[in-house]
């Protein structure tokens, strides 16, 4: 897929990728006849990787939704080692949906309702310290009104 900026991002640091890609989309849409569009009230998310990258931000959370597979979420936590959930990629072989799917495989046939539930579990406050990126993109969010 061609997204405005998601080519030229390639050589950067993950935690520049997706707010490079966002400024990118913004310009490319602000560059387009769109009547009265007000670019401070578009706030865009770009999540570079899979939604999954979000559930990694606490993989314990997962034998909440499997608790029969604990002992393969310790092995999921262990693979993972010191790695941000943000940065962890979307190569075909280690994509964060497919680390999911190899250590708990009932995941892919309930990764719409588990991720939700999993993601619930772990709560915002987890997900905005370890997800550096999303915590920005809610901040701002926040500060809606206050600008």
């Amino acid at each position: 897929m061609d997204w405005p900026g998601r080519q030229t991002s390639v050589g950067l640091p993950h935690s520049q990728k997706a707010a490079h890609v966002e400024v990118a989309l913004t310009d490319d849409i602000t560059a387009s006849p769109i009547a009265d569009f007000d670019r401070q009230r578009f706030i865009p998310y770009i999540q570079i990787y899979e939604l999954e990258s979000l559930v990694l931000a606490e993989p314990r959370a997962v034998a909440t939704e499997f608790p029969e597979r604990q002992a393969e979420v310790n092995q999921l936590v262990a693979s993972l080692g010191e790695t941000a959930p943000e940065e962890i990629n979307d190569h075909p072989h280690s994509a964060p949906s497919v680390r999911l799917i190899r250590h708990v495989p009932e995941y892919g046939a309930r990764k719409a309702s588990a991720v939700v539930n999993i993601l619930a579990s772990i709560g915002l406050d987890t997900l905005r310290a370890r997800c550096p990126h999303f915590n920005d993109w809610i901040t701002s969010l926040e500060t809606i009104g206050t600008r």
